[in-house]
């Protein structure tokens, strides 16, 4: 029997090392099913490895995961991912921290579609540019602690403005020095004054009128930013002597005039908004019933915001030395009541609020006209509505989106109602159906093309007023695949180019240039459209 007692003895140790086995081919089979981001960073100048690069990757959906550093050989791996898009960041001092696949600062990236197979793929980093120079007063004197911005021009609907990128601060010497900064082309500015702990300058809050006082500058020492000398950057080049020159102005006087829509007197509360991208409120203003105040302003570009009884009021101006005066006439607005449905899925455990936003590009903190809480019943009232086409809902959980705001049946961020006092019945309709638009872009031979820039636009001119809702660029992914989402339902044009100029994508006459090699297709509400694009001839923009 002692044979009985070896065989036994064997069983059982096999039987345990499978049991032993098992959660292990169980980890490996789940790390199968589940993808990986693998590949090498290295310098886009040199091709040579960069160590210690920080690696990190964005989900579309779901938790970030941890970043990695990349070893001696510049390589990478990040592991157990679900499968799904990801954009990857790599960052290291001295280079450029900019998204994979994103030639510049205002580029969307290449996003990466992970599966279990996913290749490895190369990131490219450049090195940061640079620029430097010197600020100085009329008589040659440094000027320190000034915040210096460098940014790009970025021109939409409502115009033309400086989109910051980098900043930094003058020393005792009245120097500064930008490094960071990615390959394009930069405007340089700065306003002598206190600097808040955000960047954000603090104009003139309690200097007298006829005071001296310094404006904004752009280089070469010019108030207009149309005039500002546009500065090309190579990767890892340092431009130098990008000096700026202040002399003191006097602080004009601004008077306001309120009035109603009869040409009455009317009392109003104002807010003086700069209407530059590195400055924050001037001051606010009550006016009395006497319909007039009259305060010191520095001088530049303003946006004036004005709310009383009567209604509301939105003014841009512009100050330089001498004293102004502007009549501001108060108008009610329409006052849109009604009620939100929800679609398709449970009622979101969110607070949400229908804001109107402006079509003035001011400061993000003021960029709303009014905003109104949505009730717990899913009520609401907004009251002196200047453009349906910008409300939009704030607070909506990830995948959710705004399907339409309805006044017998028809959307009124579409197609604006007459102007009427009330709009009552009004139905805000949220979804959780998220639309998606996926393709390939194929060149002239049909093979499909990795990193090229998509845009999508409405046919329609008139919505690119709230491009944020209605146009959408994108990029081509490892396998010359595209994906735009959440679009309200439209008729859209498609063109896909080699290079987008960003400081323009959204205008109308951009564009327009390039309707005759766009595609045209229909996207009804949560649909999923698939559509192949062409890069256009010689993939260049117009």
């Amino acid at each position: 029997m002692a044979w009985v007692n070896e065989l036994m003895a064997v069983l059982t140790a096999i039987l345990f090392s499978v049991l032993m086995q098992a959660p292990q081919r169980d980890a490996l089979r789940v790390e199968a099913q589940l993808g990986a981001v693998s590949g090498r960073v290295i310098d886009a100048d040199t091709g040579a490895p960069l160590r210690n690069a920080r690696v990190g990757l964005v989900p579309e959906q779901g938790d970030e995961p941890d970043p990695v550093l990349t070893d001696a050989d510049g390589r990478f791996r990040i592991a157990t991912l679900p499968s799904g898009r990801y954009t990857l960041v790599a960052s290291k001092p001295g280079y450029v921290s900019l998204r994979y696949g994103a030639r510049r600062a205002v580029d969307p990236p290449q996003a990466i579609d992970v599966s279990a197979d996913t290749p490895p793929i190369e990131v490219r980093v450049p090195r940061g540019a640079a620029l430097s120079g010197r600020l100085v007063d009329d008589l040659g004197d440094p000027i320190p602690a000034v915040r210096v911005t460098a940014g790009v021009i970025v021109r939409t609907a409502a115009g033309a403005r400086m989109t910051p990128v980098r900043s930094g601060d003058t020393d005792d010497r009245g120097e500064y020095r930008i490094a960071g900064l990615p390959e394009g082309t930069y405007v340089v500015s700065a306003r002598p004054g206190p600097t808040a702990p955000d960047g954000m300058t603090f104009v003139g809050m309690d200097t007298a009128a006829g005071a001296p006082t310094y404006e904004r500058l752009y280089h070469p020492s010019t108030p207009a930013l149309s005039q500002a000398r546009q500065i090309p950057l190579r990767p890892g080049e340092d431009v130098a002597n990008i000096d700026l020159t202040f002399r003191p102005v006097r602080r004009p006087q601004l008077t306001i005039e309120v009035r109603d829509a009869t040409g009455a007197a009317a009392a109003a509360f104002i807010d003086l908004v700069s209407d530059e991208a590195v400055s924050a409120l001037a001051r606010q203003v009550q006016i009395n019933a006497g319909g007039s105040a009259t305060l010191a302003i520095d001088p530049g570009d303003w946006i004036v915001l004005a709310s009383g009884r009567p209604g509301r009021a939105v003014v841009p101006l512009t100050i330089r030395e001498a004293d102004a005066a502007i009549s501001v006439m108060l108008t009610p607005g329409t006052t849109i009541a009604g009620h939100v449905v929800y679609e398709g899925s449970r009622k979101p455990a969110a607070l949400l609020r229908l804001t109107e936003r402006s079509a003035l590009p001011p400061l993000p903190m003021f960029r709303s006209l009014d905003s109104v809480p949505i009730a717990p019943d899913g009520t609401f009232t907004i009251s002196g509505v200047r453009d349906p086409r910008q409300l939009q809902i704030d607070g909506l959980p990830s995948g959710w989106r705004l399907k339409g705001i309805f006044l017998d049946g028809v959307d009124v961020t579409t197609i604006p109602p007459q102007p009427a006092a009330q709009m009552t019945g009004v139905t805000v309709v949220l979804t959780a159906a998220r639309s998606e638009v996926s393709g390939t872009v194929v060149d002239e031979h049909g093979s499909k093309v990795q990193s090229a820039d998509v845009l999508i636009y409405p046919r329609d001119a008139s919505l690119l007023v709230n491009a944020a809702r209605w146009a959408r660029w994108v990029r081509t992914d490892q396998h010359g695949a595209f994906v735009a989402r959440d679009l309200p339902a439209g008729s859209y044009l498609a063109v896909a180019l080699s290079q987008v100029d960003a400081t323009r994508w959204t205008t109308r006459e951009y564009l327009d240039g390039l309707r005759r090699q766009a595609v045209a297709f229909t996207l009804g509400d949560g649909d999923r459209r698939m559509i192949a694009v062409a890069l256009a001839a010689g993939g260049q923009q117009p």
